[in-house]
């Protein structure tokens, strides 16, 4: 099941329907398609600490999420996401340590896979969420930097309880 259009299909419809008024908007998808991250997810974190991250069941417009890293029984680090809906797509937008930080637009979507996307972001400027073929949730931050590609990765697995 894939919840974008594709644009070639958007066009053709424009077309055959001679309805020539500039470049067509798809409708954002549902939050549902994102439905697969809802939950309590936790793995290890290469600064030796256990993410933990928790994500609300989609809302019609936002869904909320927490993370933080825990490191011998203390909280080292921590952050709030929102993503919310717009009429045309959802922005994921990051709050480390609680501080509102840019928004990164859905650049696609698919079945146990989302994409966010800002280019004009210092780093990073994608942020990738997908199910593995275990089950697990794996996050990915990437991007560009002064000194080249960059990227990390976090695997999790449904909490315990």
């Amino acid at each position: 099941m894939r919840h974008s259009i594709p644009l070639m299909a958007v066009l053709a419809t424009g077309a055959a329907t001679g309805v020539h008024s500039g470049p067509v908007a798809a409708p954002a998808p549902p939050l549902s398609a994102i439905a697969f991250m809802t939950g309590c997810w936790t793995g290890p974190s290469s600064n030796g600490a256990t993410i933990e991250e928790r994500y609300s069941e989609p809302s019609d417009n936002l869904m909320i999420g927490m993370s933080r890293y825990v490191r011998a029984g203390r909280v080292i680090d921590f952050e709030f996401t929102t993503l919310e809906r717009t009429d045309s797509s959802f922005v994921m937008t990051p709050r480390p340590k609680g501080v509102k930080s840019d928004s990164f637009p859905l650049k696609e979507v698919a079945e146990g896979r989302a994409v966010w996307e800002n280019l004009k972001h210092d780093f990073p400027q994608r942020i990738i969420y997908r199910v593995g073929t275990d089950g697990s949730l794996i996050a990915r931050i990437e991007g560009r930097t002064p000194s080249g590609e960059r990227h990390m990765e976090w695997t999790m697995h449904r909490c315990a309880r």
